[in-house]
């Protein structure tokens, strides 16, 4: 496997996972479209700034971080691929499942809603997702190749690279913490005056 190929594969399991959530979406009942519905206008209503800034930065923190963390350890563990894969899965999944709820809030306004959902931090926060993902993956075929079939890797040198991979995984995050606190909130109050 080389890394282009993990590199396609993964984007080409990114798109699906998108149609993937986006069927999903399509198949609710009206009610559960209701329901995520009035959760997309709470959203779009500026939810965060109902809530503390220190409280919705540490939460944002929180998550961020944790999903950093969680996917690089997974990657130390020789079956941790199948786990990293159903993570990123639904990461995109729910992007296909949202994206679907916006365009059926928002009807023909639904593309510009799509793109002030989407930056600054979504987008980003996606991109942690596919960068964490792929070296996670790429240390965990390695690491299978060390132990079971006598590959001659220096893990030594991996490691430190798969380090390294942990501390840029985690200023990400904390960027994105930033941008989801401090930027979004006004973004998406740039778009609720725009369709008044």
């Amino acid at each position: 496997m080389t890394k282009k190929n993990l590199l396609i594969f993964l984007i080409g399991l990114m798109v699906v996972s998108i149609i993937i959530g986006i069927i999903f979406f399509l198949s609710l009942s009206h009610d559960e479209e209701l329901l995520t519905q009035k959760q997309i206008t709470s959203y779009f209503n500026n939810e965060l700034l109902e809530h503390s800034v220190l409280l919705n930065l540490k939460k944002s923190l929180s998550n961020n971080i944790f999903l950093v963390i969680l996917i690089w350890t997974l990657g130390i563990s020789v079956i941790g691929i199948v786990f990293i894969l159903f993570l990123f899965f639904m990461q995109y999944f729910t992007l296909g499942f949202t994206l679907s709820s916006i365009f059926l809030k928002f009807k023909l306004k639904g593309l510009l809603a799509t793109i002030f959902y989407l930056i600054p931090h979504k987008l980003s926060s996606l991109f942690l997702v596919l960068y964490i993902s792929y070296h996670a993956i790429c240390f965990s075929y390695n690491l299978l190749l060390f132990l079971f079939w006598d590959r001659e890797i220096n893990m030594h040198i991996i490691i430190r690279k798969y380090l390294k991979n942990l501390v840029i995984g985690l200023i990400m995050a904390i960027i994105i913490s930033i941008m989801e606190v401090f930027i979004t909130p006004f973004v998406l109050k740039t778009f609720t005056n725009l369709i008044k």
